[in-house]
């Protein structure tokens, strides 16, 4: 588990040509297990697990602060809080006899909390201003594109078996309290301020299990989940016991929540001998939730454009999700029985 935190702490007052407060963590977790047996009776079964919980943040924290940097210098501020979770693994198990069972279970399970922000009773000036959320979820294929989970089960009565779990939890935010936040300069329809939340997910599963006999069975069940899946930028309001934020640009104001993803499992099982049996089941559920929320009486006032997007660009381009699950199942077997979903 990991926490970044950048921050400026209550009752600042800063006066200067540019501020920078980033926060940016990664994480990279690797688990690999062989396992194999032989004999009359065997059996072989490997299990590796990562687990990651992380949370970044870059803020200017609640309290009365007053910080300027529109009198001299570029001006530019700059809040930006990122976090990339890579993770990986790989399996072998195989087992030979007259009765023999391989088996192999990978979980995953990835929490990652990412926020940028600016707090009530903060007083904020500049010539531009970004603050930023990013959360970058990676799981790359393995070299030589090997098999995350591979075995084999080969005897009278074989069976073969994996299961993988990836679980993953992104929560991205922009928070801006009851802050005052005012860019200076001339007018022109140039962004000055922006503030974007943004998640990706990119995962790569390759699973490949044999299992040979008089009787012969093969199960793969293969899963990537991301139930929660956010990306938000939110804007304080009256119900914000300090009230409500007030922004004023003399450009434009963009805001936006997006994500993107591409997530490709790939499984193959293999039965074969008298009688084969294949099944498994091969799922994908991602539930991306993209917000720009402004709350009650917020003062938005800009000389340019306001832009505000979810789940696509400004220029009203979708966010793109690639995904592909699929299961190829094969049986040599005299009597050959499958059951894919």
């Amino acid at each position: 588990n990991t926490t970044t935190t950048a921050y400026l702490g209550s009752g600042v007052k800063l006066t200067g040509g540019s501020l920078k407060v980033t926060a940016s963590g990664s994480d990279d977790n690797y688990a690999e297990t062989t396992a194999g047996s032989g004999g009359v009776i065997s059996g072989a079964s490997a299990s590796p697990t990562t687990i990651n919980t992380s949370t970044v943040t870059a803020e200017i924290r609640n309290g009365v602060s007053d910080i300027d940097l529109s009198t001299r210098g570029s001006g530019d501020v700059e809040i930006a809080a990122d976090h990339t979770a890579t993770f990986n693994s790989a399996v072998k198990s195989n087992a030979a006899g007259f009765l023999s069972g391989a088996g192999a279970d990978s979980d995953h399970t990835i929490t990652s909390n990412v926020t940028a922000g600016v707090g009530d009773n903060v007083s904020l000036t500049g010539r531009d201003i970004e603050i930023t959320a990013n959360n970058f979820i990676s799981k790359p294929p393995l070299p030589g594109d090997a098999p995350n989970l591979e075995g084999s089960a080969k005897a009278l009565v074989g069976i073969a078996g994996s299961f993988s779990d990836t679980v993953l939890a992104l929560n991205t935010n922009v928070d801006i309290g009851a802050a005052d936040i005012t860019v200076k300069g001339t007018p022109s329809n140039d962004p000055v301020l922006q503030m974007h939340a943004y998640n990706q997910i990119d995962v790569a599963e390759k699973v490949a299990f044999t299992a040979g006999g008089l009787g012969a069975g093969a199960r793969v069940d293969t899963n990537i989940h991301a139930f929660t899946d956010v990306a938000r930028v939110s804007i304080a309001g009256d119900a914000d016991p300090n009230g409500a934020a007030s922004i004023v640009a003399p450009g434009a104001v963009v805001m936006s929540a997006r994500g993107s993803g591409d997530m490709d499992i790939s499984a193959s099982a293999e039965a074969n001998g008298g009688v084969g049996v294949v099944v498994g089941i091969s799922e994908i559920d991602i539930r991306p939730l993209n917000e720009v929320v402004i709350g009650q009486n917020v003062n938005i006032l800009a000389v340019g454009d306001i832009w505000l997007s979810a789940g696509r660009s400004g220029d009203f381009e979708s966010d793109w999700y690639e995904m592909e699950s699929r299961i190829d199942s094969f049986s040599s077997a005299v009597i050959p029985v499958d059951d894919i979903d």
